[in-house]
């Protein structure tokens, strides 16, 4: 069983600066989109990984992948207009190259930059073990915006983060049912869940994986990391 990741980089990042994507950020000499790559390719987990970028990102992608020499087998390839219409453009992809059903497509979001490689090789393993894996955090207080009073029962609350990890004969299955439908998901296990009876497997994550959508939130990365 091999196992072949997504990165999802095609994303505006209109909430973030508007003239620049955040996957482009510059952060300790970096652009954010590096990180990324370095923990994929430095797990030895994955038999191939694909970035998918915008059209008009595609040349800064690919300039991003050449310049370390542990990235030489990353594919960059074209993205659509939504986080789904990107997904179902890889898992095409992937389906081309004639990837095997039973192996493993991890899909993670490249705005997620400091997934640690620890909490990547259980994901993996998990997958391995159980056909898939979904990363998971317990959720902080929940306010109800209108009584301003903390929601109560939140014990079992959790935020599901990435990488999305599920057969591919799973994805190709969900996908295709949710292209004829013309449905669209908000991510991975979304779409899973819905056209399939898979039962994502979940694995407890850290708020180190936190997701970059606005700029204040490397200040909140930076207390994370320590600096």
């Amino acid at each position: 069983m091999k196992v072949h990741g997504v990165l999802l980089a095609a994303g505006t990042g209109k909430r973030f600066q508007k003239d620049i994507n955040k996957a482009f950020y510059q952060y300790r000499e970096k652009p954010l989109l590096y990180f990324s790559l370095k923990t994929f390719t430095s797990s030895n987990l994955f038999s191939t990984i694909t970035v998918i970028a915008n059209k008009k990102d595609l040349e800064e992608v690919t300039s991003v992948v050449r310049s370390d020499d542990s990235f030489p087998l990353i594919k960059v390839i074209e993205g659509g207009k939504s986080r789904h219409e990107s997904e179902q453009l890889a898992l095409k992809y992937l389906y081309q190259k004639k990837i095997k059903e039973e192996d493993l497509i991890s899909i993670h979001d490249a705005a997620r930059p400091f997934l640690e490689l620890d909490v990547l090789k259980q994901l993996i393993g998990s997958a391995k073990s159980y056909g898939s894996s979904v990363p998971i955090i317990k959720a902080g207080p929940i306010i109800e915006k209108e009584k301003r009073k903390t929601i109560p029962n939140q014990e079992g609350i959790h935020h599901i983060q990435t990488p999305q990890t599920f057969q591919a004969k799973d994805l190709y299955k969900a996908y295709k049912k949710a292209r004829e439908e013309g449905w669209e998901g908000v991510d991975t296990v979304d779409c899973i869940s819905r056209y399939t009876k898979v039962k994502a497997r979940v694995v407890n994550s850290s708020r180190l994986n936190m997701k970059i959508t606005y700029l204040e939130d490397i200040e909140i990365l930076d207390e994370l990391i320590g600096m």
